[in-house]
């Protein structure tokens, strides 16, 4: 398995040097460093990395906005590290699956448990948007098709069932998705009503 491609982000540099210590010990590759919340975004867009480890408190932009805006552009997952389990982070990263939190003093082998949590979830909300997006596209061909059948309907007197034959053979004999053929349907009978 590929090692986890990490940015780390700490407003000290000395924080910082632990924890990509702690990183590399858990197996990690660290693919970027920052100690400011505009270095981090930088660095996320240079590297396109697994996840981002990053500091509630760093100078210019905090953890939260870092991750908010990495969020938005579906750029990594992060991981935030902060001092106390303030309820001020917890509400505005409540609702992500992009952002986890994880509390200091942070020990490697709880690190190396959220790192793999935070991306495990990210994965599962990725797919479950593109079953979404499939589900939507076909709930829209369903509708596309059940009104081209009533047109068939209408039109040629076709009972439901001749209608959707219709349309199966038509999508046969031209060789195209009978989403296609329908949505020709639909065109053709509203330029005949023009």
């Amino acid at each position: 398995m590929a090692r986890r491609r990490i940015v780390a982000a700490e407003s000290e540099v000395a924080a910082l040097d632990k924890l990509k210590e702690m990183l590399f010990r858990s197996g990690f590759s660290i693919v970027g460093e920052a100690t400011d919340g505009m270095s981090v975004i930088k660095q996320v867009r240079i590297t396109q990395p697994d996840l981002v480890v990053v500091d509630s408190h760093l100078p210019g932009m905090g953890g939260v906005a870092v991750a908010k805006i990495l969020e938005e552009e579906a750029l990594a997952p992060s991981l935030i590290l902060t001092a106390r389990a303030a309820r001020a982070i917890i509400d505005q990263t409540r609702d992500s699956f992009f952002i986890s939190l994880l509390v200091k003093p942070i020990r490697q082998q709880q690190l190396y448990t959220a790192i793999e949590q935070a991306i495990a979830n990210c994965e599962r909300f990725k797919k479950l948007d593109l079953q979404l997006e499939e589900l939507k596209r076909t709930l829209a061909n369903k509708k596309v098709i059940e009104r081209a059948k009533a047109i068939l309907m209408q039109n040629k007197a076709l009972s439901e069932d001749e209608a959707h034959k219709m349309l199966q053979q038509m999508s046969m004999t031209m060789r195209k998705s009978i989403s296609e053929i329908a949505m020709a349907v639909i065109t053709a009978n509203e330029l005949a009503k023009d």
